[in-house]
């Protein structure tokens, strides 16, 4: 099944922001995605946390692991999963050190769009 990517443009600021911190991270974002059409995200409790979900919408919260960090999945990563039209969207990335949650009026404004 093939996966369609994009980001807002928070995300796009977030990513080249750590990216400088943490240069590993576009790979990691690379297999992050690669890995994602294979995971049952539902039933991935460990990595993915399902926040909301409606109709055949999801808001997902997963680890990402960054290399730099030597595996520590420090970083989180919020995206919109649309599974009707295979889409995915990049919401938000983040590290724990840094901020301790998601933004939760973010993600709304990009669920109801």
């Amino acid at each position: 099944m093939k996966m369609n990517f994009d980001e807002v443009a928070e995300f796009t600021k977030e990513f080249k922001r750590l990216a400088k911190k943490y240069p590993s991270l576009p790979v990691d974002l690379g297999k992050f995605k690669k890995a994602l059409p294979q995971v049952d995200i539902k039933n991935s409790k460990k990595n993915f946390t399902v926040l909301k979900e409606v109709n055949c919408v999801m808001v997902v919260k997963a680890r990402l692991r960054v290399a730099c960090l030597k595996g520590v999945p420090k970083t989180r990563i919020v995206f919109i999963l649309k599974i009707e039209e295979n889409n995915i969207s990049f919401v938000e990335i983040y590290a724990k050190n840094e901020k301790e949650r998601e933004d939760a009026l973010r993600i709304d404004f990009y669920l109801n769009q």
